[in-house]
């Protein structure tokens, strides 16, 4: 049987009498924020972080393993679980701290169930506000949650749970890969800001006039890297993909579309969208392949650059790419995670050009400096960089499937059978990598 009710978790949001005191330590506690409450997931690329004095004297949103934290305003809505993995931590004012009943809801399946339409829809009917809407604890805690039995939501929440999971263990990759990558490059001093100086004349390229391309930080860098033993230029490593995509005969009525939106900078994956072949966008331009590098020519210190996934067959992305192509997917995997090092990005930093809507040209990406540590140490370090790609995409993949069960569930399409055999299979696997 299935049942529609309410008030199945604790719901606990910040006190504003509270004032939160942000510090810099690396050891401080970390503050869940709204923006690092993803799409089901956290995103723990960046945290704010308070004292332990601080964390003790907030209980109340003290996070524990299995909670769900729900946005209350800005991005309104989003929610995510929180894993051991994040702790110990603390919800700020801008998030709700979600306890639920375990005895009667699996806390996977209730953040794929606030995640699917049916909770969105919820969110959008008790949300409060014209310009920026906003939501209260009473009403967050009056949900109205679809519960099937224990084993069925707990089928849909390891889904949520491996694909958190596999997050984590992405991120340990990228991790691990940056900081031999750090080591490679070697100890750059790449300051934030320029003091006061002058250049000479002859240190002036006829490329460039202007004075932002003729920082000193920037001629410095420069200057070092071609001096520095094991760096290559980028197009030591790929070749720059020019070919233009044939939308007319494409052969298919929709194709795969990479825009610079589909770029996630923090794992390196690039998810297209899916266009129909008579509405493609003036800027769908060139022909990528699988493993190819999408690197993005507009603000580069966004660090917009993505790989495009192995499996992936032939798409087309915008014209607002430098697209390159290294002899391996392993290989491009490694380039990509040397473009998104700091070195790399101020190295793109100084060819930018334009003041409201910065950019590059498209073959600027091919000079960048980086370490070429020998053919099979790219290799090596590629093919777990790709293993860490792979855990994106499958994570990804997870998150869609849940919200799929959740609809089927509500339109009674859902094939219990099947979800409870996958069920088992995940549980395996999450004992196995826990």
């Amino acid at each position: 049987m299935k049942d529609i009710v309410t008030h199945i978790a604790h719901v606990t949001g910040y006190e504003s009498s509270k004032h939160m005191e942000f510090c810099e330590a690396e050891d401080g506690v970390k503050v869940v924020e709204a923006n690092n409450v993803g799409d089901v997931l956290i995103d723990g690329s960046s945290w704010k972080r308070i004292s332990i004095e601080g964390f003790a004297a907030l209980p109340r949103h003290q996070l524990r393993e299995g909670d769900v934290v729900f946005t209350k305003d800005g991005t309104l809505g989003n929610c995510a679980l929180v894993s051991r993995e994040v702790l110990p931590a603390v919800a700020s004012r801008h998030v709700f701290r979600i306890a639920p009943n375990t005895k009667r809801v699996d806390p996977g399946y209730l953040v794929a169930w606030l995640s699917s339409d049916a909770g969105r829809v919820q969110t959008e009917h008790r949300q409060a506000g014209a310009v920026q809407g906003t939501i209260i604890t009473p009403e967050v805690a009056a949900f109205h949650v679809l519960l099937p039995s224990l084993d069925v939501q707990a089928g849909i929440g390891r889904k949520v749970r491996k694909a958190q999971r596999l997050c984590e263990l992405a991120k340990q990759i990228r991790v691990k890969a940056a900081a031999e990558i750090d080591r490679l490059f070697g100890d750059f001093a790449v300051p934030e800001s320029d003091p006061p100086g002058w250049i000479s004349a002859s240190e002036i390229s006829t490329s460039r006039l202007d004075s932002w391309f003729h920082r000193l930080s920037f001629m410095d860098l420069d200057y070092a890297c071609r001096n520095r033993p094991g760096l290559v230029r980028v197009r030591s490593l790929c070749q720059h993909v020019t070919r233009g995509a044939d939308i007319e005969a494409w052969g298919q009525p929709t194709f795969p579309y990479y825009e610079i939106g589909g770029l996630n900078p923090i794992t390196g994956e690039a998810v297209p969208e899916i266009i129909r072949c008579d509405q493609a966008p003036s800027r769908a331009k060139y022909l990528v392949g699988p493993g190819d590098i999408l690197v993005s020519t507009v603000r580069p210190n966004l660090k917009a650059i993505a790989q495009v996934h192995i499996e992936q067959e032939q798409a087309v992305a915008s014209s607002g790419f430098c697209v390159l192509r290294a002899k391996t997917g392993a290989a491009g995997a490694y380039v990509r995670a040397c473009l998104v090092h700091d070195i790399a990005t101020h190295q793109l930093m100084r060819w930018n050009s334009g003041g409201i809507y910065p950019a590059i040209e498209r073959a600027v990406p091919l000079n960048v400096w980086i370490p070429d540590p020998g053919s099979e140490v790219v290799q090596e370090m590629g093919e777990v960089l790709l293993r860490a790609n792979s855990y994106a995409h499958e994570a990804s993949s997870l998150v869609l499937e849940a919200k799929k069960n959740v609809d089927e569930l509500i339109s009674g399409t859902l094939d219990t059978k099947a979800l409870l055999s996958r069920g088992e299979e995940i549980d395996r696997w999450l004992k196995a990598n826990g």
